[in-house]
This record gives structure tokens, sequence and C-alpha cells, in this order.
């Protein structure tokens, strides 16, 4: 399913960047750990068309997460009634976001269930060693990767395919993980250039050569830790933007041109931005 989001970016390029290995975190108000907007109803009917067509590749769950999974929905439950009352109340025993009306049973507590009940998609991290493993997870929109090779993997395996990430980020992502706060979420934001703009992105290729079919996928992480579980709880929201209307804003394609030719090889490799540059002509 395709996605023109109706809400603006959340970042746009800084020119300046020079390398994808920075964490770039942010500290969240708990209120803002989710983001409920204008793009529901297109995530919503994306996550059932996902479920109902590809279940087995975009939910993936250990048997030791059968109860994490209820942990994380009685978690998400209460912050979307307290922090989000505008947009969701219990009514008749369900739970019903009130802008479209969508009501969803309370007696299923799996992740497939209440991962529909928010537009981001989610991956539930336990505790494996001085570590954690991937316990569960509902990806409808991955970027350009496939869950079902990533279950049970610690960080460090399922980063190794990014250039760097042991020698430069591993050691931080750990101290970060074990330091966050079930009331203190933090976010990050990560950005690739994506051939068209389908949500479920998982490979490289291309659906056209003129740079109108290519969109500014962005991914708004966070993390926070779900204290009954010990557990943690990493969110992924996309946002998909026609690159050639965002290049419009004054200065940004000097920005993302400096980017472009900043960025060392095998990032640019390991993000498929090198043959999108040549699509560009930059």
């Amino acid at each position: 399913m395709r996605l023109d989001s109706q809400v603006p970016p959340p970042y746009l390029p800084d020119g300046t960047q020079q390398t994808v290995l920075r964490l770039g975190l942010s500290s969240l108000h708990p209120a803002d750990w989710l983001q409920p907007d204008a793009d529901f109803a297109r995530f919503h009917a994306h996550k059932a068309d996902c479920l109902q067509h590809h279940q087995e590749q975009v939910i993936a769950c250990l048997p030791s997460s059968y109860a994490l999974q209820g942990l994380f929905a009685d978690f998400l439950l209460e912050h979307l009634l307290h922090w989000h009352g505008d947009s969701y109340a219990l009514v008749d025993g369900n739970l019903m976001h009130l802008p479209s009306g969508l009501r969803w049973p309370l007696a299923d507590r799996s992740l497939a269930a209440c991962s529909r009940w928010i537009q981001e998609d989610i991956v539930l991290l336990e505790p494996q060693g001085n570590s954690y493993r991937l316990a569960a997870a509902s990806v409808c929109s991955p970027s350009n990767w496939r869950l079902e090779e990533k279950l049970g993997a610690t960080l460090a395996a399922i980063h190794a395919p990014v250039p760097g990430y042991e020698a430069q980020l591993a050691a931080r992502v750990d101290r970060l993980l074990a330091g966050l706060k079930a009331d203190k979420p933090v976010s990050r934001i990560n950005w690739s250039l994506q051939p068209g703009n389908e949500l479920r992105w998982r490979d490289q290729s291309s659906d056209g050569d003129h740079k109108l079919d290519i969109y500014w996928r962005i991914e708004r992480q966070s993390l926070l830790r779900l204290p009954a579980a010990n557990a943690i709880i990493f969110s992924i929201r996309i946002y998909l933007h026609r690159l050639e209307d965002l290049l419009k804003t004054p200065g940004l394609e000097a920005d993302l041109h400096n980017i472009l030719h900043n960025l060392p090889t095998e990032q640019l490799t390991y993000k498929g931005l090198l043959s999108l540059r040549k699509k560009i002509g930059w």
C-alpha cells in the first residue's frame, strides 16, 4: 500500500551530515511517545491488508514473548486512554478510535491485535545477557529489511549489515538501553530515499526512472522501557513525501546534494543511495 503523508515530515536533511552512524537522540514527553494524526486511516488499512495477506512476514514472535505481549497491550491501552483521550475511548468493552469510529475487542492481547490500535510498528526486545534480542514484532512497514530474518537475533546481529555499527555504535546503544526509563521515552530519526512510496519496502528495486518516483522516507523511532517485563519497546513510524515537492523548500536541495556526496561510499551503498543519486542527476 502506498502513502503520501498528510502531515509534514518530522525531519529534513541536515546538510552537514557526513555519516549515518549517529544516534541523534531527543527526549520525549510521555504524551509524545506515539503520534496519532491524519494518516491514521491509511495505516490501519495497510496493517489490516498486511495481516491478512502477509502475516508470516509482518508478525514474528518467540514463544517466550506471549506474556510480554500481554503486558505491552496493557501498557499501550493505559497510555492511549491517558494521553490521547481525545482520540481513544472505551465503548461497550471495546477500544474505539474516535476520529475514525474503528473499534477493537480487548480480549485479544496479542501484538498482532493491539498493533492495529496505532500507526507505529512495534518491536519488543527482551533481555539476553548484557544485551537484548528481538522477542516479538509487528512490522508492516519495514524500511528495506525482513522481519522473519531477525526474530530471536541480538541487537549486534540485527545491525551486523550496517557498515561500522559494531565499532562505532554497538557499545553506545547497549548503554542507552540499559539506562532507559518507562516514563522517559527517547526518539531518533532515520531517513532514506525510496523509489516509489510503498509503505512495505522490502528491497531496493525501483519502479521508475524519473525523480518524480523518489520519496523522502522518514522513520521516527522511539525507545522506552516496559517496566513489568524489564523489556524495551521500540516503535517505528513511517512518513513518505514526494521528493520533488520537498525540493521546493529553499536550501533543501543543496543540503541533500551535500549529504549524498559526503557520506562514505559503503554507507551510500548500504542505503541504496548511489543509484538514486545518479537518477536524481547529482
